[in-house]
């Protein structure tokens, strides 16, 4: 059973608005002002966040947990395990290198380079696990850049179409949150939204896209904490563990 859940719950690829009936367009936001509050740089900061997520797609959903952490999103750990805390795996990220722990069949993949391997985490997720930490940390501008064209106002906020890596439009909130991000390609693309509590920092981010694969992942807990160590955060191959590299992990599926 684990097998079946690892395999189809984690894989790495190398290579609806709510109703707005009577609402307003806020027409006194300043949208330069606010992409300028949005865009300002944001501190490295130890952090510890305990997640929930939900994946894949009509009629085939499974639940999994994750604990990731790190000094900033440069260099990453995460452990993945299944309900019954079966530990399914252990992933490290740096700048040039990629590893993940198979535990249940002794088995590492790795992959060297300065190009980071996208999650696919069930379905074919268009973030890496950089994005993703960033994401949950609220250091938005370091995912979708800088580059934007002049802000739209909407009923939530300001609309922004983006001109760099990440096409598409985002959306921030009147305090300068990011709740959304739609990659426009002709509706085939992917829809970001993020949810918040009373933090800058958002406790729930759902993607979806139009063949209706979706992940949702509930931040259950966000810890700011004291820098980790080297060894907190290094992640070694067990001498009784096959090395392989990451491309025949997904070829196995």
């Amino acid at each position: 059973m684990y097998k079946t859940i690892f395999l189809a719950l984690l894989s790495i690829v190398l290579c609806a608005c709510a109703p707005t009936t009577g609402k307003k367009i806020q027409t006194n936001l300043n949208a330069e002002e606010l992409f300028a509050q949005y865009a300002q740089p944001q501190p490295n900061q130890p952090y510890a966040a305990n997640l929930s997520l939900r994946i894949g797609r009509k009629g085939d959903t499974r639940r999994i947990t994750a604990l990731l952490w790190g000094n900033d999103a440069s260099t990453i750990r995460l452990d993945i395990q299944a309900g019954v805390g079966a530990t399914l795996a252990k992933i490290f990220v740096d700048p040039n290198h990629f590893l993940l722990l198979d535990p249940l069949h002794n088995k590492a993949y790795t992959h060297q380079g300065s190009e980071q391997p996208r999650l696919k985490i069930g379905i074919p997720l268009p973030l890496t696990l950089a994005n993703m930490a960033d994401l949950i940390n609220g250091r938005f501008v370091h995912v979708f850049g800088h580059d934007h064209n002049p802000g739209v106002a909407t009923v939530d906020g300001v609309r922004y179409a983006l001109k760099g890596r990440f096409t598409g439009e985002i959306e921030l909130d009147n305090n300068a949150r990011l709740i959304r991000w739609q990659e426009n390609k002709n509706g085939h693309g992917w829809d970001l939204r993020l949810e918040y509590e009373a933090a800058k920092t958002p406790a729930k981010i759902t993607l979806k896209n139009h063949r209706g694969e979706f992940a949702i992942i509930a931040v259950k807990e966000h810890s700011r904490v004291e820098p980790y160590s080297k060894e907190a955060l290094t992640l070694t191959i067990p001498a009784s563990y096959t090395s392989l590299p990451l491309a025949q992990y997904t070829a196995q599926k």
